[in-house]
């Protein structure tokens, strides 16, 4: 055993003669624990490089997954695109859309107004019509609102603005009672939609 009160008798000299006599022994053991450290050196680099890839495919694998959402909810979102009414922005045949519905429900058309230029946003454009119409009846006036909100235009009925106007058709005579006939009149905004896809 070694101790340290002897540590000044030890003799450097024939320390180093064994040295001498045995390099070869040491150029192996400096070899093997280069060797050594090179091989852990290596190992850790390639334990940061799997733990990298790790997260890339876990990251990747998590991205395909969104996408595969995403081109689910695409293919739903174009499905039902493509099952609404098509709209158009062309006013001419709005109108004549319109005419063919207050023909077919004896609405009498006053007067066809563009309501500007079409109105064009990032998801659909829109054209509007003012339609000022006269009606007798309730039902036909209803039916006619109904024929244009179901339309395959995509129309709808933005605002619009109702008055009753009663006429009196009396007689001349003073005995019989006033008769009064009712018109409807209605100023309706249109608005015609057509989606961007």
């Amino acid at each position: 055993m070694l101790d340290i009160k002897n540590l000044g008798q030890v003799d450097i000299d024939s320390f180093q003669n064994r040295l001498r006599q045995h390099q070869e022994l040491m150029i192996y053991i400096a070899l093997a624990i280069a060797t050594l450290w090179m091989t852990a050196k290596i190992i850790g680099e390639q334990n940061i490089k799997l733990a990298t890839i790790q997260t890339e495919l876990s990251s990747l694998s998590d991205k395909e997954k969104a996408i595969s959402e995403y081109e689910n909810i695409k293919s739903t979102f174009e499905k039902y695109v493509s099952s609404l009414p098509q709209g158009t922005v062309d006013l001419e045949s709005i109108s004549n859309l319109i005419n063919e519905f207050a023909r077919t429900r004896d609405i009498q058309i006053l007067s066809f107004t563009p309501g500007g230029d079409p109105r064009p946003t990032d998801f659909y454009d829109a054209a509007y019509l003012e339609v000022n119409i006269s009606a007798s009846d309730y039902k036909n006036l209803v039916l006619f609102i109904r024929d244009i909100e179901h339309s395959k235009y995509n129309l709808r009925i933005e605002n619009w603005i109702i008055n009753l106007r009663k006429s009196d058709t009396r007689s001349r005579s003073a005995s019989q009672a006033p008769v009064f006939d009712e018109t409807i009149n209605v100023i309706m905004q249109i608005a015609s939609l057509q989606l961007k896809t």
